[in-house]
């Protein structure tokens, strides 16, 4: 696609307008004539805002000043740019700069434009660039089947005695606590389920992803310290496991500590080769994050999610490798985004299972196209007894993806199709 600027545009906007437009017309198989981009109607067919221009070159990204009361950015006639809106939300612009952070120093959902307008689970961006590219050149974009991919942060495999034993003991639950104390004299801790996790994932041909803790020393913060897995990388046990499920023909990836040592230096710490990663907690700052990632050998990075709640961070359910306004150049490495999490509901949204399991698959019915469903499930809740139900609400979804013909993916599969792009 031939593209022409305003020279009065702000040359890492205008770049950042070209990655953007590159991508989606990639992802969705859209031919584009040239386009020429103008502050005013005599230097260009298309429009940009002058003041989302003026806040790109001071790179100001608060969505209070960038987004308008009907949550685009507007131009100074008030109509919607949907190029720019494009351009902010496909690449997390919102959280440049943010001085917004919670407890672990993560970019609360509470904070974005999202929570404010009510759109998380909305594929806003596909929708815009559809609308543009019906009214730029009368074409229409096509539709595409979602894909399922499913991965597992194993973030504890000796937690069931506590958690589960405490539990017991509230719910006055004696053949519970024998159970567990049964498990650990036979050195079967409950929550080292990764085969049963295989076996239920083997029933809907789905070769899901395990992402392990190379690091597990306790981070200390301002407030708190962070667990960083109760597990050994280097353990003859841990490396059975590891074994046992890439003989499976299962994934594996890095699930990068919060210490502050390198993506490379925690990659060369696991026992197998890996192109994936998943940050632990989601913790991660933008754009600092794509310049980690893009030093290391990493190729594809699946942390982009919010905590607190299911949808999509960036408004767009494919992956894509985001413009960094630090390094002024697209990101080498893919990032897949998070739409579904188990913890946010735990730990967050707390709504009760059967208002869960309906939630999550009218989310899933919501992008039954054009979308990478992905999906995080921790294997603490496969179990019973305190996280007892949780594993229904996780073949629920993969009954519905199976019966809506939404095919499983793997992360191999994912980067081969969207990495060039």
């Amino acid at each position: 696609m031939k593209l022409s600027f305003d020279s009065r545009i702000d040359p890492a906007f205008s770049k950042a307008i070209e990655v953007s437009l590159n991508q989606l017309n990639a992802n969705h198989s859209v031919e584009l004539d040239a386009l020429e981009v103008g502050l005013t109607p005599e230097s260009g067919n298309y429009l940009v805002s002058s003041s989302f221009n003026d806040n790109f070159s001071k790179r100001s990204f608060s969505h209070h000043e960038i987004l308008g009361e009907n949550g685009f950015v507007n131009r100074e006639d008030d109509t919607i740019d949907r190029l720019s809106t494009i351009v902010y939300m496909l690449n997390y612009f919102q959280e440049v700069g943010a001085v917004d952070q919670d407890d672990l120093g993560r970019f609360p959902f509470a904070k974005s434009y999202q929570a404010r307008f009510g759109v998380c689970t909305e594929n806003q961006v596909l929708n815009l660039f559809r609308e543009f590219v019906e009214e730029q050149y009368s074409k229409k974009v096509g539709t595409k089947p979602s894909r399922l991919f499913v991965s597992h942060d194993n973030d504890s495999l000796y937690g069931s005695f506590t958690k589960d034993g405490f539990y017991a003991l509230k719910k006055g639950r004696l053949d519970w606590l024998l159970q567990i104390v049964w498990s650990e004299i036979m050195r079967n801790p409950r929550w080292m389920n990764m085969d049963q996790m295989m076996d239920i994932n083997d029933e809907y041909d789905l070769k899901s992803t395990f992402f392990w803790i190379a690091n597990n020393r306790p981070t200390p913060l301002k407030n708190r310290t962070l667990s960083n897995g109760d597990y050994q990388i280097s353990s003859s046990r841990t490396q059975s496991i590891i074994q046992k499920i890439a003989s499976r023909g299962f994934h594996q990836g890095l699930h990068k500590s919060v210490n502050s040592e390198s993506f490379s230096t925690e990659l060369e710490a696991l026992p197998f080769k890996t192109i994936s990663n998943r940050n632990h907690y989601l913790r991660l700052q933008i754009p600092e994050h794509f310049s980690k990632v893009d030093a290391s050998p990493l190729e594809i990075d699946f942390s982009l999610g919010f905590a607190e709640e299911f949808g999509l961070r960036n408004n767009y359910a494919l992956p894509i490798r985001p413009f960094d306004i630090n390094r002024g150049e697209q990101c080498r490495a893919l990032h897949v985004p998070l739409m579904v999490m188990d913890t946010s509901n735990w730990t967050y949204r707390k709504q009760d299972l059967s208002g869960l399991q309906t939630t999550l698959v009218e989310l899933l019915d919501k992008h039954k196209e054009d979308a990478i469903i992905s999906v995080l499930w921790h294997n603490k809740y496969f179990t019973n007894m305190k996280f007892d139900g949780y594993l229904e609400v996780y073949r629920a979804m993969l009954d519905f993806c199976r019966n809506n013909d939404i095919r499983p993916i793997n992360q191999e599969e994912i980067f081969q199709q969207y990495a060039s792009k």
